[in-house]
């Protein structure tokens, strides 16, 4: 998997500063900007969505559910991070801790890796699965095969008219080949499918974008993935 930059939803900023409102009292324009939403999927090429695609991807890949900025779960957070570092077959070698075997990850470099979809700061603390000491996080050694065998198509973008934008997106699960990854046809703008391309509908997802002033990109504020019941299969 390509890594990801921060710069991935630079184009939302650059929207966003354009051409701004004015409101107009009387006569008389005032510098207070109209705070309205307005749609600007049509102002994205299909390069911008298909960035957009693949970082949202990453999420419903793990089947991610839910993010409040106001209302952290960590135990969430600490679990994508895990597969974030499997994608790119970064985990780290095994260490042995009180008898047991763990893949240890460094706090800040683990918090790091998080930054490019929240900014977040983890608890210095584990749980029921992790361990942490020693500015370390430790997860009990597992397999880290995963299936790239989901993606998030964004349907609708909308600027909110106040620094912030709202994403509207599909969930969908396509039939893995043996003779080809398919992720990256899957992962282009769905209007671009070919008709042969099948894939079942598993979810919807809306989240809200923000710009971090201590990160200085943009991050998710709110994520919220509601998936459907569905069978395993794909097509027809």
């Amino acid at each position: 998997m390509k890594k990801m930059g921060v710069c991935l939803l630079s184009f939302m900023v650059l929207v966003g500063c354009q051409a701004p409102k004015e409101k107009e009292v009387g006569e008389q324009a005032t510098e207070e900007v109209v705070k309205q939403r307005e749609e600007i999927t049509e102002n994205l090429t299909n390069q911008e969505l298909t960035r957009l695609n693949e970082y949202l991807s990453n999420l419903s890949q793990v089947g991610f559910l839910s993010y409040d900025k106001q209302n952290q779960d960590q135990a969430q957070l600490l679990n994508l991070g895990f597969m974030l570092y499997a994608y790119e077959g970064k985990i780290p070698p095994v260490l042995e801790v009180d008898g047991a075997y763990y893949n240890p990850f460094n706090y800040d470099e683990f918090t790091e890796k998080l930054n490019m979809y929240f900014d977040c700061q983890l608890e210095k603390k584990g749980n029921g699965e992790w361990l942490f000491q020693d500015e370390t996080f430790y997860h009990p050694l597992r397999e880290t095969g995963f299936l790239m065998d989901k993606v998030t198509q964004v349907d609708r973008v909308f600027d909110n008219g106040d620094g912030s934008f709202l994403v509207e997106g599909t969930i969908y699960r396509f039939e893995l080949s043996m003779e080809e990854d398919r992720y990256p046809q899957y992962v282009q703008p769905k209007s671009t499918w070919t008709p042969s391309m099948n894939a079942d509908l598993i979810g919807n997802v809306t989240v809200t974008f923000v710009k971090s002033e201590k990160l200085l990109h943009d991050v998710i504020d709110r994520y919220q993935a509601d998936y459907l019941e569905v069978t395993e299969t794909t097509g027809e």
